[in-house]
């Protein structure tokens, strides 16, 4: 079986998104919940959040 320069350059870069994807998901597992939300970095609990509210629309003049 011959492996012309194409063939080695897209399992190469198969193997680096394998590497990739394999990175992040032990990162992950690493981190466990400390990464996610409840994880006591105080970034969502900073305060009350601010309540936003949409008036009504005018009504259109026909």
């Amino acid at each position: 079986m011959e492996f012309g320069w194409q063939d080695l350059v897209a399992i190469a870069i198969v193997l680096a998104a394998a590497g990739y994807l394999a990175n992040l998901a032990g990162s992950a597992v690493r981190r466990g919940k400390s990464g996610s939300c409840g994880g006591g970095c105080a970034k969502c609990s900073t305060g009350t959040p601010q309540v936003v509210t949409i008036g009504g629309a005018a009504p259109r003049e026909t």
